[in-house]
Formats: C-alpha cells, structure tokens, sequence
C-alpha cells in the first residue's frame, strides 16, 4: 500500500519540563535561554484519498485497481448509511509535539542529555518523525532574527544527526532561506510553515526547488499579531478559499505533497476553534490529508480556567473528535496518550461489520 507522509507543527506550550512557565519565561526573556521545539509525528496514509487522486491523474495501475474498487464500494456503503466502513483504507496519522528548553551557559554534554533523553521517550512511545522549531509562534511570541533562527536550529538539528543519523526530520519554519538551508545542510525531509505562504513570497518556489513535503496552515496576521484578526464573516468558507487559492499555487509550481492545517488557536477565538472542531469533515473534501493541533492549547484550557498542564484529558477528548470527524493527523504533546486514541478509534472503525 502506498501511503502519504505528512507532519506539521505548532506549539502552544510554554513548559514541558522541571521549570515551571514563569522561570522559563524569564529565562528567555534574559537571553540566558533559548526555547527549542521538538515534535515527533507518527506517519499513515489514507488510502482511498490516494487511490482517488491516482484515478483521476490516469496513472492508477491494475495493481491499484482492485484495492480502488473496494474502498469505493466500501465508501458508497458507508455514505448510504449501511454502517459499513471498514475498507475504507484509513490509518490516522498522529503528530505529537514535546518541548525542551535549554539552557545556557551550560555545557554542550548536558544539552545532548537533555535531548536525548527526550528522544528516547517519544521514539519507544511510537514516535517516527522528528519536526523541530526555533521560533515561537505562541501568541505575541517576540520576532527574532533570521540569523538567531538558524543558529537555535543548528544546534538542535546538530544533535539529532549526531544521535538519530536516519531520523525523518521537518522543520517548522516561515522563511523561505531558512527552509534551504535545513533541507540542504541537514537532509531535512518536510518543512511546517504556519503563514501558509503569506510571511515570506519565496516559500512556495523553494518548497518547488526542494521537492520536499509542505505543511500548509491558516493564519491571519503574524504571531504577534494574530490575535487581533479573530473576525470572521463566515470562517469555514473563507478558510476553504484560503486554502484552495494557496494549493491551486502550489500545485502549478509542480507541489503535490502537501498537508493542510486549520490552525487551531491561529487567529481564532475558543468558539471559533470548537467550530472548526465541529465542521472538520468540511476540510477533507480538499483532497490533501488534514492535520489536528489541539494538544494542550487553550481551547481547553481557557474553557475550563485552568492550566495548559491541566489539558491531557480535554486534549485526548478532541484528539479523538478530531479522529472521528476525519483528521489524518494529529498534534500533540504526550506521545503515549496519543497512539493510544489512534489505536482505540482505529480498532473500532476497524470492528464495523
């Protein structure tokens, strides 16, 4: 079975690990720290998207063909409402996102230990996909430079070589000159650009020249401005506008790998995000597999007033909404949690008869 790799990214966490978000934040604000951003994504497919755009291009083989006639007759059942599903091919994909904050002065021993022992975590939990950031997108996140960008990424991209040589790595990222240069120097397979586009002109003919997979998300404004711009007219249409207009672009630059992300908590109110939530099986129709951030995000915490540490059960709920409602992908913090639901949703898709 052929199948599609995707990641994507977006934290919305500040603390992950023994420093609680205060001493963090004023790490960071002192210089003396730097926030690095790691995400493991775990890869599927969905089969019948596949198969379909295949069709439609004529360069479905007979191998194919069987497997495309099942699943049509499995989806044509299921849409009938025979309670019939389980051809349908599809194998959710999870994103799962940790953060690791290092920091300095401090030996460069220590910092490989800090990471390692990360890694180990998330890839024995199931993690695949390495997906690594340098710049903050949190709400009104400071800017940093290109240059201070690339050095944070360096670093973290340095040592996850060094440890995972093999490692599939994608690197979050809205600047065209910094995606090349991971992808060159790196080998970098995917990059997440959370502008879609929209912060750097350059982005869609370099993802062309790189040939590598593109994580489009919606976002109006920039990170610092995003949540000035929560008004909409009629959001689920103008976000399916944003993203159609942007892959018509890619796709007549020769882009075809690519991952659509509504940007939950991008530009957008808690009502806004549980909307989204609610209508999600409008974005599958795109074509492109469909990528769920929520982890932790304050979407739930917000709703419920406490705290982004609070989250693992709201976010576990949504992850499986999110399953349900036909997301290929999944972002989150807690790796183990988050193969679980994929594993539960699955199985009992899987156990319709």
């Amino acid at each position: 079975m052929r199948t599609r790799q995707a990641i994507c990214l977006d934290p919305d966490r500040t603390d992950l690990g023994s420093l609680t978000t205060v001493q963090t934040l004023a790490l960071i604000k002192d210089g003396t720290a730097h926030s690095l951003f790691l995400y493991i994504v775990i890869v599927a497919t969905d089969h019948f998207q596949f198969l379909v755009r295949q069709l439609l291009l004529g360069e479905l083989s007979l191998v194919f063909l069987y497997d495309f006639l099942e699943c049509l007759a499995a989806f044509v059942l299921a849409a009938t409402g025979c309670g019939y599903g389980v051809s349908l091919g599809v194998t959710f994909v999870v994103y799962v996102l940790a953060q690791l904050v290092i920091v300095y002065p401090g030996s460069r021993t220590t910092e490989e230990e800090q990471i390692a022992e990360r890694l180990h975590k998330m890839v024995n939990e199931g993690a695949d996909i390495i997906d690594i950031g340098a710049y903050s997108s949190r709400p009104n996140a400071d800017d940093i430079s290109p240059d201070e960008e690339m050095k944070r990424l360096s670093k973290g991209l340095d040592i996850i070589r060094k440890l995972y040589p093999t490692a599939r790595v994608s690197v979050d990222t809205f600047r065209a000159d910094i995606a090349a240069r991971c992808v060159r120097e790196y080998g970098v397979q995917m990059i997440n650009d959370i502008s879609g586009g929209e912060l750097d002109s350059q982005m869609f003919e370099t993802i062309a020249e790189l040939k590598v997979a593109y994580i489009l998300m919606h976002m109006k404004g920039t990170p610092q401005t995003m949540m000035q711009q929560i008004r909409y007219e009629h959001i689920i249409p103008e976000m399916l506008y944003y993203f159609s207009s942007r892959i018509a672009r890619l796709e007549s630059l020769g882009v075809n790998d690519i991952i659509i992300d509504p940007g939950f908590g991008f530009s957008k109110s808690v009502d806004d995000n549980y909307l989204l939530m609610n209508r999600l099986d409008e974005f599958t129709r795109i074509g492109y597999p469909l990528l769920v951030g929520i982890s932790r995000k304050s979407m739930i915490y917000k709703y419920f007033g406490y705290t982004p540490e609070e989250s693992l059960n709201g976010t576990t709920i949504l992850n499986t909404l999110a399953l349900l409602g036909g997301a290929d992908i999944l972002r989150v913090h807690d790796v183990k949690e988050a193969v679980e639901a994929v594993k539960i949703v699955s199985k009992t898709i899987q156990s319709v008869k």
